[in-house]
């Protein structure tokens, strides 16, 4: 499936809260290929990207601060990469929506930016 680097990138970030579940175990090893197929998708697009961070600006903790006088090249740059479509092939992983009596904890922001590689049941 062709997806853009961005999409592939934000559903990195939440793989965690899905990894965290109590799932059945199918959901789990399902959710482990899938955290598998988006990081080696991500590698090489992630290595650009800090390239460009390092060339361009400073990384701190969840925040880019780009140098002034570089900001347009870096704003440039950063959006044609992160708006580059890549292939990816996965397995979309369907969740249940309760696990042991209890829906999963899984916040809007990971489920939006899981929807191209996730659903729940149902």
């Amino acid at each position: 499936m062709k997806l853009k680097n961005l999409e592939v990138f934000q559903a990195v970030q939440f793989m965690k809260e899905l990894q965290q579940q109590p799932w059945p175990v199918k959901t789990s090893l399902a959710v482990g290929d899938l955290s598998k197929a988006l990081a080696d998708a991500w590698e090489v697009p992630d290595k650009v990207r800090s390239g460009l961070v390092s060339q361009h600006a400073k990384e701190l903790p969840n925040k880019i601060l780009p140098e002034h006088e570089n900001w347009p090249a870096f704003a440039a740059e950063y959006n044609e990469l992160m708006d580059t479509e890549i292939d990816i092939d996965f397995v979309k992983v369907t969740l249940p929506m309760e696990v042991n009596g209890q829906e999963p904890v899984i916040s809007h922001n990971a489920i939006e930016a899981l929807k191209p590689f996730a659903a729940f049941a149902g």
